[in-house]
């Protein structure tokens, strides 16, 4: 899977709130009544995709 804020790999799952760490999504681990904050990890940087702030990597094209 790819991270959503710098298109790097990821590694897990991390909590954006309180950053408890999983290798898989855990729909059990809610904040507020939801388990939205429950994100991918980007490998880069470990943090929570939505706290990512590597820089952006390139796409890979595609051949056709």
């Amino acid at each position: 899977m790819q991270c959503p804020k710098c298109n790097g790999q990821t590694e897990g799952w991390k909590c954006a709130i309180c950053s408890s760490e999983s290798a898989e999504h855990d729909a059990n681990h809610k904040h507020a009544d939801s388990d939205r904050y429950c994100t991918m990890k980007c490998k880069a940087c470990s943090r929570a995709d939505v706290h990512c702030s590597c820089q952006p990597v390139a796409a890979t094209p595609t051949v056709s």
